[in-house]
Formats: structure tokens, sequence, C-alpha cells
């Protein structure tokens, strides 16, 4: 299988977030965090927060696209946040932030905000200044598939 590597564009976050969704969907965590599953309002919620983070310069989005078919089969996020300050200026989330108004019905707030300001700690102590990958799935299905071509694109 040939792949391709090229810019996400923002008409493909909702194909990113479904990529995301099934990639975690076992994962133990998941009942706890969406205990109404995966619903028409977390992929909203969840296409919604892409977009805003599509937006921020400093954020880079990439898709792994099979050459054959044009699908799309994985999908990164990069930031490179080289100044911690200005990291930590990005809608930092304490004890006390509420929900986003969007958030979905049933969704486990107080464990999406643990890991949000957990995560936080650990890009000031341990990435602060280095750039970093955010996520990076592929479609279940397409692991330990053999690949034959890798090309890059920034077109």
């Amino acid at each position: 299988m040939a792949i391709t590597i090229q810019p996400l564009l923002k008409e493909d976050i909702p194909t990113k977030i479904r990529i995301e969704l099934e990639a975690f969907k076992n994962h133990p965590r998941i009942p706890m965090m969406w205990a109404n599953g995966y619903n028409a309002e977390l992929y909203s919620f969840k296409e919604s927060e892409d977009r805003d983070g599509y937006d921020q310069a400093n954020n880079y989005y990439w898709k792994a696209v099979d050459s054959e078919t044009g699908e799309i089969i994985a999908a990164a996020e990069w930031s490179f946040r080289l100044d911690v300050e200005a990291d930590a200026q990005q809608k930092p989330v304490d004890e006390e932030t509420p929900p986003p108004a969007d958030w979905p019905e049933g969704g486990n707030w107080p464990l999406r905000r643990f890991y949000k300001i957990n995560f936080q700690k650990m890009k000031r102590e341990y990435l602060g200044g280095k750039p970093y990958i955010s996520t990076m799935t592929t479609i279940p299905s397409m692991t330990g598939t053999q690949l034959t071509t890798l090309k890059c694109s920034t077109s």
C-alpha cells in the first residue's frame, strides 16, 4: 500500500474525529468519560474543539492518505509552542473551570478536567519549549498493514 502524507484540510476534521474515536473506542476510560457513548453531541463537540485548534497558528494537522483509494487512514496533530509562557495562556484549565457550553450531555467533565490539568502540567515540566504530537491515530483496521511507499506532500 502506498501512503501519502498531506496537510489535513479543515473539511477533513470530521474524518479525523471519526478515526480518533474509532481508535480509542476500546480504551477502558471511554465508558467513564462518555457514559452516553459515541453520539452526535460528542462528534459535534470534538469537531468544534479541533476546528478551534486548527485555527491556532502553532498547531499543524496532517493526514495519511491511501494513494490508491484516496481514503484518509490516519491523522496527527502537532503542536509547536516553543514559548512556554505563551502556551500557558492557551485556555488554561484549573479546578474551577466549568465545562464548555457545548459539553456533551453525560460527559464526565471532572475526569476530562483532571486530564487537562495534568496534561498542562506535564507540558510545562517535560515538554516546555519543545514541539510535540498531541494526537496521532490510525484506523484500527489499518494497523499491521504493509506499507510499500510513503510520500510526503505539502500541497
